[in-house]
């Protein structure tokens, strides 16, 4: 099936905003007089909501964090933190854009959050992406993640829809987004190189479903989906360097 329209979730698979998240946490608990815990550390990846994230740290810290006041710390230490794209990702979202598929991008995060963290990276976001979906506070979203229902919204809001959902290629980085993009119909790339995120054996089906399971975008094999090989990107790019 012919790949025309590609999804990226943002957190974990195109910045990375899940390693600065885990640091971010440890910053906050460490200021309430707390110790981080695996538990906390393993939890993030596939936490649902700041609110489902907040809630597990008090619960499991004996704390009484107010989501007003956890959402702002949250914030503001990303703001601050030294976020960067993750590894692979300019190369491989410049080669979709020369292949003329266009992209979008399908979060369960927060439309300041997205567009706040985004921003650091200039026009990169704005080039290479013709929207982006916020499942935690776009109004036609009636359900987050693990439910398909960002990634229908942000196919739904192509300028040029794709004929089917089978024509769609998502890349997550976590069981709660992998089991949302595999729910959808699209094909999925799975990308982690945190396995202690699949628990279950839910989780160990879910990977087996992936189209595709990646340490890193810098291992993607454009062939799979009958994309153009990388190959000829690096060589245009090789091209304008003599040129």
């Amino acid at each position: 099936m012919l790949i025309t329209h590609i999804l990226f979730d943002f957190d974990g698979t195109l910045v990375n905003t899940i390693d600065s998240l885990v640091n971010i946490v440890e910053q906050i608990v460490t200021e309430k007089n707390r110790l981080m815990t695996d538990e906390i550390r393993d939890f993030i990846p596939n936490m649902t909501s700041y609110r489902s994230l907040m809630e597990f740290i008090n619960e499991k810290l004996n704390l009484q964090i107010t989501y007003d006041e956890f959402k702002q710390d949250l914030l503001q230490k990303h703001l601050d933190a030294d976020i960067k794209l993750m590894p692979g990702v300019e190369e491989l979202v410049e080669h979709f854009y020369l292949c003329n598929i266009p992209m979008a991008v399908a979060t369960g995060n927060s439309r300041p959050f997205y567009e706040s963290i985004s921003a650091k990276f200039g026009n990169f976001f704005p080039k290479y992406f013709q929207h982006f979906v916020c499942a935690f506070d776009d109004p036609e979203v009636a359900r987050q993640k693990p439910c398909p229902d960002v990634y229908h919204i942000a196919v739904k809001r192509f300028q040029q829809q794709p004929d089917s959902m089978e024509n769609v290629l998502i890349f997550e980085d976590s069981m709660t987004g992998l089991k949302g993009a595999i729910e959808s119909g699209a094909r999925t790339v799975f990308v982690t190189r945190n396995y202690s995120q699949i628990q279950t054996d839910e989780h160990k089906e879910l990977v087996r479903k992936a189209d595709l399971q990646l340490e890193s975008l810098e291992q993607f094999d454009s062939k799979k989906f009958n994309i153009q090989p990388l190959t000829m990107l690096r060589m245009i790019n090789q091209a304008k360097k003599i040129f």
